[in-house]
């Protein structure tokens, strides 16, 4: 599983609010939802960008396809730094409003949705994320059920978003799994634009279609020689053993990582290089953790210094929540900015 290509739309006048919904259908369209999803796409996009006008002055959303095995959806995420909402509850429900609207945008969004969060914080802004699954009846949409952080299993999302002009993302991720085995691909092409595009396509490539692969050296090697011809990347490679709690992480170049479970708390290290030129002297870590595992990589498009304790609350929200808050404040737009967050229980 790989990321397929994310729209970024900033929202600071009326007219793009109808950009908003023509790039949600659009994209909804392209990766073959039926008319009445894709029609819920436009409308969430609709209300989301909205809202972003008439709460917060402007904002950005963000619209997010993604393939697992056949099934296909769109996340469409709004994020601003406005006022925020001290009591995000009473605001959810329909007819509430402390603007000129009806207030039922944050309702219809939610039970439009199949997936849904919202993240406020007073004086600190709002994110709302909202998931579009395909549906298999024309039946009236029920509300989406709240996400359980302890529910088990691995739970994981990410937003890889182009520098600002650019329309190609040189960032990528990818995800495979075997029995008890989660690997996780990030991976940073060298500048931005099409060309850094290219190498990050080649290495995503090579990384989802091999098997059988004994290490991460191994994985790294083989990457390594995909990329001879191309820019050249910063790539980490992840592989979580759910069984053992044990994350082995190998890394070359610029691609941080944050991990926390209980107890305990460890930034991963990666190495001096770029891979298709030189990996350098980079060798696998191992990270042993226990209880539930909240793990985060980011490209240099992001900040470092950023610490998720101080947004109450955010550390047992949704990893697609997680990932667009920081996101939203830490984000270099100079830059591609890649934010993938995983949580393993």
């Amino acid at each position: 599983m790989a990321q397929k290509t994310l729209v970024a739309v900033d929202v600071r006048e009326r007219s793009q609010v109808a950009e908003a919904r023509r790039r949600a259908l659009l994209m909804a369209n392209d990766i073959g939802l039926s008319e009445a999803d894709a029609a819920r796409a436009a409308l969430v996009a609709t209300e989301a960008a909205t809202n972003l006008l008439r709460h917060a002055g402007q904002g950005e959303i963000l619209i997010a396809p993604r393939a697992d095995g056949d099934i296909r959806s769109v996340t469409i995420a709004a994020l601003d730094s406005g006022p925020g909402m001290a009591n995000p509850a009473e605001c959810m429900e329909d007819g509430f409003t402390t603007g000129d609207g009806p207030g039922v945008g944050l309702g219809t969004i939610q039970r439009q949705s199949d997936m849904f969060e919202l993240f406020s914080l007073s004086g600190q802004g709002t994110v709302v994320v909202a998931t579009i699954h395909p549906r298999h009846s024309i039946e009236a949409p029920v509300a989406p059920q709240p996400f359980q952080p302890h529910a088990g299993g691995t739970v994981f999302g990410c937003f890889a978003v182009p520098a600002a002009g650019e329309t190609a993302c040189g960032d990528g991720w990818a995800v495979r799994r075997s029995a008890g085995i989660t690997d996780i691909l990030v991976c940073d092409g060298l500048g931005h634009g099409a060309k850094a595009a290219e190498a990050t396509d080649a290495a995503c490539v090579t990384f989802a279609a091999q098997t059988g692969v004994e290490s991460l050296e191994e994985s790294m090697e083989r990457i390594d020689r995909a990329l001879h011809g191309t820019r050249g990347a910063a790539v980490a490679i992840a592989s979580i053993d759910h069984r053992r709690s044990l994350l082995s992480f190998m890394g070359v170049g610029n691609i941080s990582g944050w991990l926390r479970w209980d107890g305990g708390t460890s930034r991963t290290l990666s190495y001096e290089g770029i891979v298709g030129r030189n990996t350098g002297r980079a060798r696998v870590i191992e990270y042993p953790y226990e209880g539930e595992l909240l793990a985060i990589f980011a490209s240099d498009g992001l900040g470092t210094r950023w610490d998720l304790g101080k947004y109450r609350g955010l550390a047992s929200r949704h990893p697609l929540t997680i990932g667009a808050v920081l996101y939203r404040d830490f984000r270099r737009r100079r830059d591609d900015c890649t934010v993938f967050t995983a949580r393993i229980a």
